[in-house]
């Protein structure tokens, strides 16, 4: 049977320069063989980054309200990102925009160039969404208030513990939905990240929180069917932490071939071919919960399968595993963009440690 493998503890930093090198020369490898076939390629990861910003923790045994996270994680968490080489990565679970600012300028200091950002503001008050991009932004689509159908609560006592501020806004997607358009040799393509609920909840009628996670699902899939008004030449990408299983009801509802926009789950494995993207310590168990989907027009342009990044930072970053994907697009614009219609781009808010 094999072993999984899984790092708690930050290495020495002469261990982590060797294991990026390492990482680092495969990948130009395949970038190399990649633009024998192709001019441009753009590579997309998805990051859950665990509290990249202030948060209950233990510190020395203590238990610290509003306490950053650690040091040693975020360095982490820059030679996971630095070790993927990605164009675009997109992010969950960071703080707001000062977070974001510093992230982006501790990785411009360690050779990490990501000058365009975006961030969404959505009802959930600690964890948002955003982007780190080499590339200029066409648009960028922010959808913090995103209504979901969800069933009524049920009765609680008075000896029940209070929601969250982001379960009592019971009826938005907690997370929002944020997207933007990158251009390519072969039009635009729209990329969305998203977070829906994890299986933590208060609820006592919702058990793990299946029903909130499969209303939000809906309400995002019917916000992309929206906005591209029955497009079926639009290229869209959808990625970011859905919580839960690849054969859930709540994968299968942007899956469902039935239903616009078709979109297609990606494959994604480790070098060793193991395809877990998250790891609960305290109960020992691991699942996939982090995916990619895309629709048909943008499939062809897609190589297979995604890969989950495994160098010997990523247990000691995160729960979640980084996941990377790329796309290599001919050199010249074609004549169909399929542009996603451009929402109000406001700028990130500054801040952050200098």
């Amino acid at each position: 049977m094999r072993t999984r493998t899984f790092h708690p503890a930050l290495p020495d930093f002469g261990t982590f320069r060797r294991a990026l090198a390492v990482a680092l020369g495969a990948l130009l490898a395949v970038v190399s063989t990649a633009g024998e076939c192709a001019a441009e390629r753009l590579r997309v990861a998805t990051f859950n980054v665990r509290n990249y910003t202030l948060e209950r923790r233990r510190v020395a045994g203590v238990s610290e309200p509003d306490y950053p996270k650690p040091e040693a994680e975020k360095a982490a968490l820059r030679l996971v990102i630095l070790a993927a080489g990605a164009d675009l990565v997109c992010l969950q679970e960071i703080g707001g925009g000062e977070f974001v600012n510093e992230l982006r300028r501790d990785l411009a200091r360690e050779g990490g160039d990501y000058p365009h950002q975006a961030v969404l503001d959505g009802p959930d008050p600690r964890r948002r969404l955003a982007f780190l991009s080499r590339r200029p932004f066409k648009a960028v689509l922010r959808h913090a208030t995103v209504s979901a159908s969800l069933p009524a609560p049920p009765a609680v006592s008075a000896k029940a513990k209070s929601p969250s501020p982001a379960e009592s806004r019971s009826r938005e997607v907690a997370r929002g939905l944020l997207g933007v358009v990158l251009g390519t040799g072969a039009g635009d393509v729209a990329v969305y990240t998203l977070h829906l609920k994890s299986r933590l909840t208060t609820d006592q009628g919702d058990p793990q929180a299946a029903g909130q996670r499969l209303a939000e699902a809906e309400a995002v899939r019917a916000l992309l069917a929206s906005g591209h008004a029955g497009d079926a030449a639009a290229r869209v990408l959808v990625c970011g932490d859905f919580n839960d299983a690849p054969t859930s009801k709540t994968l299968r509802v942007f899956t469902d071939g039935r239903r616009f926009p078709k979109l297609r789950l990606l494959p994604a494995a480790d070098s060793r071919g193991e395809t877990w993207t998250y790891r609960n310590e305290r109960d020992d168990y691991y699942a996939r919960s982090d995916y990619f989907l895309l629709s048909p027009a943008l499939e062809p342009f897609a190589r297979t399968p995604a890969r989950i990044a495994d160098i010997a930072a990523a247990g000691a970053a995160s729960d979640h595993r980084l996941v990377f994907a790329d796309f290599n697009f001919p050199d010249a614009p074609a004549g169909n963009t399929s542009a996603v219609p451009p929402a109000p781009r406001s700028e990130p808010r500054s801040g952050g440690r200098p």
